[in-house]
């Protein structure tokens, strides 16, 4: 473990009090930190999260996120319509996960999307077209520089994404590459206030908002009194809590009163159980060495560009139905050592799913979009099954022969599919 993950956790349970928000660690395999550099991570936390300078930070993140919320500029109209897909808080709250979704599900549909990306953790700025970014089932992308998340929409949507730090000018260059877009989906940016949008979407994950207070006195990125309401509220909720009102987070506080007011509509979405692809077939589908990489037709009502043709919408995403979940894998990995690894932002609903799935499994974490070497892995040579999410999957070209991934394949909320045609088909008349 690293001072600099002790130290995020240490925030955590500041931030969110009475909770593990991460989970269980009580299966981790990565080692633990010298008492001396466990020691400085308290003291750096409690500087940060409850310290009279954390007091004089909170005010300037609110006085700087209130700068950036007027600076937001929300058309009546647009074309193509750029919706934003964000959350409120720091650390991860599933928005990548919904980006994919919403994304597969209009390209079935033969909506022409695209994606933004800040390419957070990689070099490479730009237009990820689908095909370079299932060369070698998305490793040749991130070895040339690409992040590990802009290569996962990729591979994951078979849509182009927009890489940049600036995601104007990453719109723009979508825009050219590809003037008959029908809607760009953003994952994340919120708070950039240089990237005009038709429609956001907030995700919210069951760990809600924490304690409501900006940074670092809390999670959150910008105060919630000031914004102006999003459009949609999204509520990602785990399924096994029959009957359990949506997001019921008794320590973070967050319910649908509380939240109510931040957007137009609410709705909850379930968080699926993982499906699990074995590592070659994963190479194999991901990397298009199927029928699978056929273009998707445009859907009849889309504007079109006739002097171009009929331009290509890019690769068609693949299915991902046919692999068994986790719950399904509990008889046969019943007594074996599974050993898992989770470089994400939240990596405790992982954990919790293979856990409630039945699966006792170790965990090595290195945080969010980072490589871990997998041969020197605390427990790797008597693993008997690897498991390894889709995000850091694209960051190994070569793996063990027991090796899986866990891919998230979500069904969209029809209320959110309905909507986002309606965008569509109102820019169209526009």
């Amino acid at each position: 473990m690293s001072l600099r993950a002790a130290l995020e956790r240490e925030l955590l349970r500041y931030w969110y009090p009475g909770e593990d928000p991460n989970g269980s660690r009580l299966h981790e395999a990565e080692p633990t930190l010298p008492h001396a550099e466990s020691l400085a991570a308290r003291g750096l936390a409690w500087m940060l999260a409850r310290s009279p300078l954390a007091h004089g930070l909170a005010a300037a993140t609110r006085l700087y996120a209130q700068q950036r919320q007027r600076a937001i500029v929300r058309p009546r109209t647009q074309s193509p319509p750029v919706v934003v897909i964000g959350n409120w808080v720091v650390g991860g709250s599933g928005k990548t996960p919904v980006v994919i979704a919403l994304a597969r599900a209009l390209r079935r549909q033969g909506v022409r999307v695209a994606l933004l990306s800040n390419g957070y953790g990689g070099s490479r700025e730009g237009v990820l077209e689908p095909h370079c970014a299932r060369a070698a089932g998305g490793y040749a992308a991130w070895e040339a520089g690409w992040s590990d998340e802009a290569v996962l929409l990729g591979l994951m949507t078979g849509a182009a994404v927009g890489v940049g730090r600036n995601r104007r000018q990453a719109l723009l260059r979508l825009l050219e590459a590809d003037p008959d877009l029908d809607l760009i989906l953003s994952d994340d940016g919120m708070q950039h206030s240089g990237l005009p949008r038709l429609g956001e979407i907030v995700v919210v994950d069951p760990r809600g908002l924490g304690n409501r207070r900006c940074l670092p006195l809390g999670p959150l990125r910008e105060p919630l009194a000031s914004r102006l309401p999003s459009d949609w509220l999204v509520l990602r909720c785990p399924r096994n809590a029959p009957g359990q009102a949506a997001l019921d987070v008794s320590a973070a506080g967050s319910n649908t009163t509380a939240l109510r007011p931040l957007a137009h509509r609410l709705q909850r979405w379930d968080l699926e159980v993982p499906r699990v692809v074995p590592w070659n077939e994963w190479k194999g589908l991901m990397s298009g060495e199927s029928s699978l990489s056929s273009h998707v037709p445009l859907r009849a009502g889309i504007r079109t560009n006739p002097a171009r043709g009929t331009p290509q919408a890019g690769l068609a995403p693949p299915p991902f139905e046919r692999w068994p979940s986790l719950v399904e894998m509990q008889t046969l990995w019943q007594g074996r050592k599974v050993l898992g690894l989770a470089g994400i932002a939240n990596p405790g609903h992982l954990m919790t799913q293979c856990s409630q799935a039945g699966i006792a499994a170790r965990w090595l974490l290195p945080g969010d979009h980072r490589r871990a070497g997998l041969r020197d892995l605390p427990g790797s040579a008597n693993a008997e099954v690897f498991l390894l999410t889709a995000k850091d999957a694209v960051k190994y070209g070569d793996l063990y022969e027991h090796g899986c991934v866990l891919v998230q394949d979500e069904t969209v909320p029809a209320e959110l599919l309905t909507w986002l045609e309606q965008l569509i088909g109102g820019s169209a008349t526009a």
